[in-house]
């Protein structure tokens, strides 16, 4: 495959019928590609319990949401695999987490694909509770509504603004027991919040906004923002703007994702 668009694969139907076709289409690669990335992901030095691994990894999988349980099941049968080995593909991850910043969540509703508007998501967010905290960015590409909410395990604080832009970087604002942002340390979240402050208050003053996803691309890649030493790196670094429907990611890039090939994806929804 000589371009990146020939490995995106767009599937319709329930959840069953999308993993079915994938498997279908990754056939025998689909084992091979588990057999490496289950090799390649156990860390230098690591013994793998695989006792653990293969007697945990079924009960994990039956305590994930039914979409996705009915995903995998139907990607084990379009690549003839069984649905145990599956699970321990996605397994390992739980057992070897190198906290990184994503996560599935044993619930019931996904607020991608089931809010349609901020008002649907703060009620989502009302009601489901959380193992941890996160800052969640949402855009209604609808109408370019826009906000940023600090959530707790139950609480959630909304951040609003009429400067036409908002940053956030891994602390809270407004939430009531935030800590202070205090630490000018480089690269500490407070320092990579004032630079990203300064930058995409520039950014609008100078109408930068008429090329904004390169000009993102560039602040995400800036010195005092981009992690790129010892074991803290930027990985993945991503740009959507819902207005214009366009996404654009990089990954894996040396020393650092900036260094990266930034690709454009197409819009999905």
């Amino acid at each position: 495959m000589s371009d990146h668009k020939d490995r995106i694969h767009h599937l319709k139907g329930s959840p069953f019928e999308i993993g079915y076709a994938m498997g279908q289409s990754l056939g025998s690669r689909l084992e091979a590609n588990i057999e490496r990335y289950v090799r390649e992901r156990i860390p230098d030095g690591v013994t793998l319990d695989a006792e653990l691994w293969q007697s945990g990894a079924l009960p994990w999988l039956r305590n994930l949401p039914a979409r996705f349980q009915e995903e995998f099941e139907g990607l084990a049968l379009g690549a003839n695999l069984p649905i145990q080995r599956l699970a321990e593909w996605a397994y390992i991850e739980v057992i070897f987490a190198r906290q990184c910043s994503g996560v599935i969540i044993p619930i019931d509703v996904e607020a991608l694909e089931t809010c349609r508007t901020l008002q649907d998501l703060e009620v989502l967010l009302a009601h489901v509770q959380r193992d941890d905290g996160m800052l969640l960015f949402a855009v209604d590409g609808k109408t370019d509504a826009f906000a940023l909410y600090e959530c707790d395990c139950t609480d959630v604080y909304k951040r609003e603004t009429d400067k036409g832009w908002l940053v956030g970087t891994n602390h809270w604002c407004v939430h009531p027991k935030g800590p202070p942002i205090s630490d000018s340390r480089p690269l500490s979240t407070a320092s990579r919040y004032e630079r990203l402050e300064t930058l995409a208050e520039s950014l609008l003053s100078h109408g930068g906004y008429a090329s904004a996803v390169k000009e993102l691309i560039r602040i995400l890649a800036d010195d005092a923002i981009e992690s790129r030493s010892g074991e803290t790196v930027t990985a993945y670094s991503n740009v959507a703007c819902p207005s214009n429907h366009q996404i654009w990611y990089t990954f894996g890039g040396y020393p650092a994702a900036s260094q990266g090939n930034w690709q454009e994806l197409e819009w999905p929804w």
